[in-house]
């Protein structure tokens, strides 16, 4: 019996899948595909899209118009997030590596740090000008002109330390008669250099306090504060005014005495203050002998008029709470504010509101009496 002839496996395998090539199983991928697939694999998983946008709805990450706006807002945010973050940044170096001093128009050493300044000559090159008439020993009257920083910003080296200045100017008024806004004077440097600042207020102070040296300062009520009027005076000499044998002497040991006493009147719950009522007839030196008490005292003076129709009770009462130290109070016309019953006077209410132009009544006398007894 003859044996079956043989092929080669190949011929075979290739015979076989020419015949049936239905039987190859659809389950098994052919090399082909399978590298098809997993060539695929990377390209489909790196178009996915991000976090915020695959939360959304098909149709609005798909819309250019969306992702566009969103991409602006998401940069809006940053850009907002990221200011407030510099702003927070500048704010605390701000209060850590500076330190400056605030002090408002109104406050006393307002003046004298703007004579400060005044004192330094010109400090940039945006000004103001304050204009001032002095008096020469004899009598002639001339204008000043001060240069002053204008409102802003200014630079300024003190003693090899940066300052700066800003003058800033608020819509507010300071003063409804004179117009005068209202003002802060704010000084700034390294906080490690806060000595400068103190200095220069020290320095300030020393500067006005010598102008007003051997000289009486004059106060007068302006609406319900002590503004200084004029021009310093020069000290009166306390022989130069004539009274009656030993009157002088007489007032002014007593003043001296009193001022000497101020724990006797503390510790016994009395109010600590002396009056003296001068009367007489216009020029006789009332106002005289005052100022050369003040000069000898190296007082100031601080002008009042109890008559002024403007004047009321309720501000009689906080300008004696606020006058300034070392004063001496001058109250004038006080016989004004001695005010008669209707029934004694035999005018009616309306005629006297009518003859006071401002419609007020002044300084009682009862106010007076409390003002100065309480």
């Amino acid at each position: 019996m003859a044996a079956p002839a043989a092929f080669p496996l190949s011929l075979l395998s290739r015979e076989a899948n020419r015949q049936s090539p239905s039987c190859a199983s659809p389950n098994l991928p052919s090399p082909t595909s399978v590298s098809s697939h997993s060539s695929e694999g990377p390209a489909a998983s790196s178009q996915e899209k991000p976090w915020p946008l695959s939360c959304l709805p098909l149709f609005l990450t798909e819309n250019p118009l969306f992702n566009a706006g969103f991409g602006l807002a998401v940069l809006g945010t940053g850009a907002a997030l990221a200011r407030r973050s510099w702003q927070t940044v500048q704010a605390v170096a701000r209060r850590q590596l500076f330190t400056s001093l605030e002090i408002p128009v109104r406050d006393p050493a307002y003046p004298w740090v703007m004579q400060w300044l005044v004192s330094r000559g010109c400090l940039s090159h945006h000004l103001g000008i304050s204009t001032e008439y002095c008096k020469d020993n004899a009598g002639n009257v001339r204008a000043v002109f001060n240069y002053i920083p204008s409102p802003g910003r200014h630079i300024l080296r003190y003693k090899n330390t940066p300052l700066v200045i800003e003058r800033t100017r608020s819509g507010e008024t300071m003063d409804f008669q004179t117009g005068t806004p209202w003002e802060t004077l704010t000084l700034q440097t390294f906080a490690f250099q806060r000595h400068a600042i103190q200095d220069i207020l020290e320095e300030a102070r020393r500067n006005a306090l010598a102008k007003e040296e051997g000289k009486t300062v004059i106060f007068r009520s302006v609406a319900s504060e002590w503004r200084k009027y004029g021009e310093p005076k020069t000290v009166r000499p306390f022989d130069s005014v004539v009274l009656a044998d030993g009157v002088a002497e007489q007032v002014y040991e007593d003043v001296v005495s009193f001022l000497k006493s101020s724990q006797w009147y503390l510790q016994r719950g009395i109010p600590y203050r002396r009056g003296y009522l001068l009367h007489g007839p216009p020029g006789c030196g009332k106002s005289s002998f005052v100022m050369a008490i003040a000069g000898k005292l190296k007082y100031n003076i601080c002008v009042m008029n109890v008559a002024d129709p403007l004047m009321t009770d309720d501000r009689f009462q906080y300008l004696l709470a606020t006058v300034p130290p070392q004063s001496l109070l001058l109250l004038e016309d006080i016989d004004g504010a001695i005010q008669k019953s209707e029934s004694a006077l035999g005018v009616a209410a309306e005629d006297r509101k009518g003859a006071n132009p401002y419609g007020m009544r002044g300084v009682t006398f009862s106010g007076l009496l409390n003002a100065l007894d309480g």
